[in-house]
């Protein structure tokens, strides 16, 4: 009962003021949890040969978790964390509308720090955490088909 009010509370700030409950100084839960997921999505990017580049690129189309480097290739990563006793799996959660916003913020990467010419890709990792430690991870490399992703809707 108490989160369902907390989490009320949260977006009527958010509707109230047009800011994020980080911006507020409210933290919650899944924003601990995000932060605890993108930490250890980081680290495992790193210790599987990856350079991350930088860390919540944000635009007002969207935001990318991380930008890394593999091999010459930039990657544009989405981070999915979860509690590890929760139903569907963390990987689950990037929708067609999230693939949609993280591509067009990838659109707005390439274009701020001009690397047209970049060969690019998108990898979702999933992290199913106990509190704030992880319990699993899980990298899909190239998940998001870019064309299609940003394709404009028909009316």
């Amino acid at each position: 009962m108490a989160a369902a009010r907390f989490t009320a509370l949260v977006s009527w700030w958010r509707a109230l003021t047009g800011r994020s409950a980080a911006r507020a100084g409210i933290t919650d839960v899944r924003s601990a949890r995000g932060t605890a997921g993108e930490r250890t999505a980081a680290q495992f990017l790193a210790r599987h040969g990856f350079r991350v580049v930088q860390r919540n690129f944000t635009c007002p189309r969207g935001e990318i978790d991380i930008v890394a480097e593999d091999r010459g290739t930039l990657v544009f990563v989405e981070v999915k964390a979860r509690d590890v006793h929760g139903n569907e799996l963390p990987e689950a959660a990037v929708t067609r509308s999230k693939r949609r916003r993280l591509c067009l913020a990838a659109r707005e990467f390439i274009r701020r720090y001009r690397l047209g010419g970049r060969t690019f890709r998108f990898d979702v990792v999933g992290v199913d955490l106990e509190g704030d430690e992880p319990v699993r991870v899980h990298h899909w490399p190239n998940v998001v088909e870019y064309r299609n992703a940003v394709r404009r809707r028909r009316s």
